[in-house]
């Protein structure tokens, strides 16, 4: 109060959304994950940009932001035998403007924790979350431990400084295998350099 005033130019108004559209006549079939922009609070928006190049189905993606650098990570579905399970992400440098090329993230397949709709059991289905703390990007999902049908689902990561050069090998955060239940549904933020997962 009664200080000099301050005056910052920042990157006004810029939002950012990316989505699964689905192609096919049944849900099942396939999808496409979608970018838009709007540098004006959502008044008007880019044409859309189609982010993944697979022809399987691509759910749950999830955009970081750190600096100029965006992030957008989703599960790309088994898709026959030419297409595994695993998690797919493209970079943008220049604050979405242009994308780079669609690529597996991590290993070429994951053991997803997925579950469908039981008397016994609820929906569930390992979608990534990514986040960045400023200094690095962050990306969480659910997947089981040691055997794929039926290993016990722990919370796997993988870090990357710029969004291109990851960890070689997912790490988890709570390799407790052999005590009762499951980790999944990760949800992650992050502020002042500290995730919390």
């Amino acid at each position: 109060v009664g200080g000099p005033s301050v005056t910052k130019t920042v990157a006004a108004g810029e939002l950012h959304i990316d989505y699964a559209n689905f192609t096919g006549n049944d849900p099942k079939d396939t999808s496409q994950i979608k970018y838009l922009k709007s540098t004006n609070y959502g008044n008007t928006w880019s044409n859309e940009v189609k982010l993944s190049a697979s022809v399987a189905l691509n759910q749950g993606v999830s955009l970081a932001a750190n600096g100029n650098t965006l992030l957008a990570v989703w599960r790309q579905y088994l898709f026959n035998t030419n297409q595994p399970d695993s998690l797919v992400y493209t970079v943008s440098t220049d604050r979405g403007n242009s994308w780079s090329k669609a690529r597996t993230l991590g290993p070429s397949f994951i053991c997803p924790f997925d579950l469908t709709v039981s008397e016994t059991q609820f929906r569930s289905e390992a979608l990534p979350v990514a986040v960045s703390d400023g200094s690095k990007f962050y990306v969480f999902w659910a997947q089981r431990q040691g055997d794929c049908a039926t290993g016990q689902s722990r919370i796997a990561y993988l870090t990357s400084t710029n969004g291109n050069n990851w960890v070689n090998q997912p790490m988890v955060l709570d390799n407790s295998i052999g005590t009762a239940g499951h980790h999944y549904m990760p949800a992650a933020f992050a502020a002042g350099g500290v995730v919390q997962v």
